[in-house]
């Protein structure tokens, strides 16, 4: 019988196959077509002993060859890996002499390497987690750790610690007063990753006794610019207990004193009673007539320890002196010969 070459003419009782088909009877057409087999990127195994498959060129992929490898036909993927076939993916160099390399093209390192050739292994923590997790090694081994509000301020040589003024798992939250000046300048905050982020702040006569959330007020009863002055007290009180001392940063450490009915005090510290006031709580008030103790005419035994009676002047008696007694022509008080006293005019006794 006579052989039919379907794509060909036949020679020596053989299949002679035109360009781009294959088989022995060539009817098998190379990928790409005939007209242009492999796509022009590769060699197609045609003729009667051929198969018809392409053998792509270097960077060219896919049965057809219609697909470049990723990293481009110049440089297949990055030179750091094989392009398999026919899929057209990178299988990436992992060895300790060629680098360690990752990502489609093989042209990113694999974690947690670093460096140029991917050779450098990063920092790593206990569980196994470059940088804990919190930083990225860029050409050196060692971590540059995560400063910003959206992944946190982090430090040490794993990035395992919060930044100075920085607290919580996170390293996001800031110590009162500012990462500047923590407290105030004036304690200690309690940062770290463990850490609340609360102030405690200096109270000893050299640094200065401070208070508040963020260490910049002065504690009760102190005062001045560096909170070191301390108002003045009484049997261990400020103000002897009996007042209120302006204290602060821009206070005077003077004490204003209690004036009212449960008691009226003054001096430096709040400790001697007002005038006209008498009693261990200077509570009680002198005899008075008309606004004036002892009706002008006396001085009060007023004080801590005064009785409240009124040692009245020569020519006036009473409780609260407000009995003057008769004056003669030399303004003597019963002409200097006799005993002025409440009730009845009469002889002197005795």
């Amino acid at each position: 019988c006579e052989r039919v070459c379907s794509n060909g003419f036949v020679q020596q009782r053989e299949c002679v196959c035109a360009a781009g088909w294959a088989g022995a009877d060539c009817t098998a057409e190379c990928p790409g077509g005939s007209l242009f087999p492999c796509n022009g990127h590769g060699l197609c195994f045609d003729g009667n002993q051929g198969n018809g498959t392409c053998a792509c060129f270097a960077g060219w992929s896919q049965l057809d060859c219609s697909l470049q490898c990723p990293g481009g036909t110049l440089n297949p993927c990055s030179g750091h890996g094989v392009c398999s076939q026919p899929e057209g993916t990178c299988t990436c160099t992992d060895t300790e002499a060629d680098g360690r390399w990752a990502g489609p093209a093989c042209d990113e390192c694999a974690y947690p390497y670093t460096g140029s050739s991917c050779r450098i292994n990063c920092p790593k923590d206990d569980a196994g987690v470059a940088c804990s997790g919190h930083g990225a090694c860029h050409s050196i081994s060692m971590c540059q750790c995560d400063e910003s509000e959206e992944q946190g301020y982090f430090t040490g040589d794993l990035c395992q610690d919060c930044k100075a003024a920085y607290y919580g798992l996170d390293c996001k939250g800031a110590c009162p007063g500012g990462t500047c000046n923590p407290c105030s300048g004036h304690g200690k905050c309690q940062d770290g990753r463990y850490g609340s982020g609360d102030c405690e702040c200096v109270s000893d006569s050299a640094s200065g006794y401070y208070a508040g959330d963020d260490c910049s007020a002065c504690q009760e009863g102190y005062y001045g610019a560096s909170c070191t002055l301390g108002c003045p007290s009484a049997d261990g009180l400020r103000c002897g207990g009996h007042g209120k001392c302006s204290d602060g940063y821009f206070g005077s450490g003077k004490c204003t004193c209690d004036d009212t009915s449960l008691g009226h005090w003054t001096g430096e510290v709040c400790s001697q009673c007002a005038q006209g006031y008498y009693g261990a709580a200077c509570s009680s008030p002198c005899p008075s007539v008309g606004g004036e103790w002892c009706a002008g005419h006396g001085a009060c035994d007023d004080g801590l320890l005064g009785t409240g009676t009124c040692a009245c002047v020569t020519g006036y008696i009473g409780s609260n002196c407000n009995v003057s007694c008769p004056l003669a022509m030399d303004y003597l008080p019963c002409a200097g010969h006799g005993e002025c006293r409440l009730g009845p005019p009469g002889p002197r006794p005795g």
